[in-house]
């Protein structure tokens, strides 16, 4: 299948992907021909099977070194360079594309070794100052427009600041519904030699499903086990309720140290105040916004605040919710 797709994409932009377990195609128009989609839809059980198969969920005849940014649409002069989330993927932007419009080209930065050695970088501002190298050989001065969910909206920040210290014009940074933690929240994750339940929540929500990483973590039949135990239960029992694409022991190993290590990071990062202005983008149907009031701490420029239907998964992640997502992000750089 993946040398038929090679045949089929060859000389074309177009990446092939997953969201909500259905094929969807992005890249330029002028290549969606409907030629290719005929082709494309009569292999459609085959692809589907072997999208759910890769690390991103997708396929695309460009190939991706470590840490490198990924172009997801060409259009106008503007760059949007948009950072990755606690997975390391930045795969997620792609939801956006339909309602931001093709006036400006978009990039994702997927963190170093996501999906490749799954060795992660050991802080936020070090992944930072890689970023930023890595923009300006796409883009040598400003104005730059960044932008970061959960996670990467600290990574954009801390990006930001750097740019700024450096002489360089940041346009304000697109911040979605980033979180900063409390400090009764970093106590209470406390890391020590074993993950705690705050990485195995994540890792089973991101890797398998949110609804069932809850239920388990409340039953002493998955509780009680250890590290090995609770990865092979992960394996055997997803694989037999089908939750989850990816059921291998010794991988799922290495990726939970991946997360574990990214979640570090996120939990161990003090910055600075960051001298640039920004739109925080923030989920309106969440309990708690305290969040939100932390991160705009961090902000010495000017704050604006856009509230957003759904809750801090679904708003990225549901077809409605990510399409007026996308079309508040389009408004807010046409008129910033």
């Amino acid at each position: 299948m993946k040398r038929l797709l090679s045949e089929i994409l060859a000389g074309t932009d177009i990446t092939l992907y997953l969201f909500n377990y259905e094929v969807r195609c992005s890249g330029s128009k002028h290549c969606l021909t409907p030629a290719l989609m005929s082709v494309l839809r009569s292999h459609k059980t085959e692809i589907e099977q072997f999208l759910s198969e890769q690390p991103y969920m997708s396929f695309s005849n460009e190939t991706r070194t470590p840490g490198s940014v990924v172009c997801f649409q060409r259009g106008g002069n503007r760059q949007l360079f948009c950072v990755h989330v606690a997975t390391g993927s930045a795969y997620c932007y792609k939801n956006l594309l339909a309602g931001l419009g093709s006036a400006c080209t978009v990039h994702g930065i997927y963190a170093p070794g996501f999906g490749l050695d799954w060795k992660a970088m050991s802080c936020i501002e070090e992944m930072a100052t890689l970023y930023v190298e890595q923009i300006k050989m796409l883009q040598p001065t400003g104005p730059y427009w960044l932008c970061g969910y959960s996670m990467g909206g600290m990574v954009a920040l801390e990006m930001a600041k750097l740019l700024v210290q450096s002489g360089n014009l940041v346009k304000p940074v697109i911040v979605v519904d980033a979180r900063y933690p409390s400090e009764e929240e970093r106590s209470s994750c406390e890391f020590t030699d074993q993950e705690p339940d705050y990485i195995w929540r994540f890792f089973i929500g991101a890797y398998f499903d949110w609804d069932w990483s809850e239920k388990l973590l409340e039953t002493k039949e998955f509780t009680k086990l250890g590290r090995s135990g609770r990865l092979w239960y992960l394996a055997t029992e997803g694989r037999k309720m089908n939750i989850g694409r990816m059921w291998d022991v010794d991988k799922l190993a290495t990726i939970l140290s991946f997360q574990d290590t990214m979640l570090r990071t996120h939990f161990e990062y003090r910055p600075g105040v960051c001298p640039v202005d920004v739109g925080f983008f923030y989920a309106n149907e969440e309990s708690d916004h305290s969040y939100v009031a932390r991160v705009l701490s961090l902000v010495g420029g000017r704050s604006k605040l856009i509230s957003c239907a759904g809750r801090h998964i679904s708003m990225f992640f549901d077809n409605e919710n990510v399409l007026q997502l996308g079309r508040k992000i389009g408004s807010f750089m046409e008129t910033s």
